[in-house]
């Protein structure tokens, strides 16, 4: 399929892609495998991030991404671990799971009214030593109960 403009953004089918992911986006690039090209979920993460580089900017996505990251990892935590806890990743997985109607209970509902980027303070709770632990596998979906 190859590289294609979409509304302020472009997808890039079968770009290089970041290992052991299915999709990287630098920017307004969303680079996707071909065999994760039909993913609406994904599609919607990526474009939050898209979002996300935009509100932010470049250098303040990048300082943003990579300090949660390195923090996690300086921690203990193993990469995917880290990975799961970086709060841009967070608020995109949570996004794009309420656009694509994905655990919809309570849990979501609740952010009903809120403006964007709401999710922040469950990233920040993770910050948090006196916060329960997360299992080291737990995706940060994974605290959302799911739907009734």
């Amino acid at each position: 399929m190859g590289l294609e403009r979409r509304d302020g953004w472009w997808l890039w089918i079968g770009g290089p892609v970041a290992p052991g992911a299915d999709a990287t986006t630098i920017w307004t690039l969303v680079l996707v495998r071909r065999s994760a090209a039909d993913d609406p979920l994904l599609i919607a993460h990526e474009l939050e991030h898209v979002a996300q580089w935009r509100r932010h900017g470049v250098p303040g996505f990048v300082v943003r991404y990579l300090r949660a990251y390195l923090r996690w990892r300086l921690r203990g935590y193993p990469h995917w671990s880290a990975y799961r806890r970086i709060p841009l990743e967070i608020e995109a997985e949570w996004t794009a799971r309420r656009r694509c109607g994905v655990g919809t209970g309570v849990a979501a509902d609740a952010l009903d009214g809120l403006p964007h980027g709401a999710t922040a303070p469950v990233a920040e709770r993770l910050d948090d030593p006196r916060a329960a632990p997360v299992a080291a596998s737990a995706a940060p979906l994974d605290l959302v109960p799911p739907p009734a």
